[in-house]
């Protein structure tokens, strides 16, 4: 597919994701889109689906897009893309399963990096919400952002939940993106405890089981910031997809552990982000995620995006092997 094809599919700009503002809305217009990656978008090919991602994504986030290499990539998207076509990491369809994944990091680090469990669930109508305690997360063990956080029972509008709940149970993240891994996630609902409704998210890129940086997010549900560092808590002063935060962000005290942890995770996977959090002096894992933003989160710039790989030593990967 073309770069000048990819125009041809501005109308669903209109539908991609959220991207109208009003919440009614956009609740009815998701359903639509997983439609049409469901049965209208499954004529593309992987390659030319992922094309079209980007250049939808870029478009949401009024960014310049550009043509991917897909053949000999190097920009950061690119090889995010890369990834998500050629490579398959035996432990990836785990790591993804946000069931699974719990029992992964027990095996490498120890239970006591894990958020604390409460159940888990295969249906809706299994919850029993009355014993549930007052604060808690509900996440879909088969979705990327497909969480419920309850930081007070009585706020809560359980039936509108259940719907959402439901719904989440019937999709499948693989036609949304086409993140092999997904595909063939049993759907199920893992419920922990809430450590806290807005806390930071370090999330650190590795390259052949070698921590490379840090992305940390803040305000993730109310005003979303995004930082970029180097290994030397250096701001690295790029954009991706959302602003920097207002003020520096102080280095982490456990800085050091995040990246012993974040390095024994991703021992066996050639690229990855593992995402941490740090609460009450002590760090919990949150996920291991293989393709960042899809691949499809556009930078400030193509030159940022270039940069970031580069940094990040992407080119160390020896591709041949992954698309052999």
């Amino acid at each position: 597919m073309s770069f000048d094809n990819l125009r041809k599919f501005d109308i669903f700009a209109l539908v991609y994701e959220d991207r109208c503002s009003k919440m009614k809305t956009k609740d009815m217009l998701k359903p639509i889109w997983y439609l049409l990656c469901r049965y209208v978008f499954v004529v593309l090919s992987d390659e030319q689906f992922s094309r079209l991602l980007f250049y939808l994504s870029c478009k949401r986030f009024d960014a310049k897009p550009y043509h991917l290499n897909l053949e000999k990539p190097r920009t950061f998207n690119e090889f995010v893309n890369f990834f998500k076509l050629y490579s398959r990491p035996y432990a990836g369809t785990q790591v993804a399963d946000k069931v699974a994944a719990r029992e992964y990091v027990a095996q490498k680090l120890g239970s006591k990096y894990l958020i604390n469990k409460i159940d888990i669930f295969s249906d809706v109508e299994s919850i029993s919400f009355d014993k549930l305690p007052n604060r808690f997360a509900l996440k879909a063990s088969h979705g990327s952002g497909w969480n419920i956080i309850c930081t007070d029972k009585r706020q809560l509008n359980w039936e509108k939940e259940k719907k959402k709940l439901k719904l989440w149970l019937k999709t499948n993240l693989y036609y949304i993106g086409r993140e092999w891994q997904y595909k063939d996630i049993p759907p199920r609902l893992l419920c922990e405890e809430l450590l806290e409704y807005e806390i930071k998210d370090y999330k650190i890129f590795c390259v052949n089981g070698k921590p490379r940086a840090i992305q940390v997010d803040t305000n993730r549900f109310s005003n979303h910031k995004r930082d970029l560092f180097d290994l030397n808590w250096q701001h690295l002063g790029m954009l991706i997809t959302y602003p920097n935060a207002p003020e520096p962000l102080e280095k982490p005290k456990c800085f050091l552990e995040l990246l012993q942890l974040a390095e024994s995770l991703s021992v066996e996977l050639p690229f990855c982000r593992i995402d941490l959090y740090e609460y009450g002096g002590k760090i919990f894992f949150g996920e291991i995620t293989l393709h960042p933003g899809g691949g499809y989160e556009p930078f400030g710039s193509k030159k940022e995006d270039l940069e970031f790989a580069s940094l990040l030593g992407m080119e160390e990967i020896d591709l041949s092997l992954i698309k052999n």
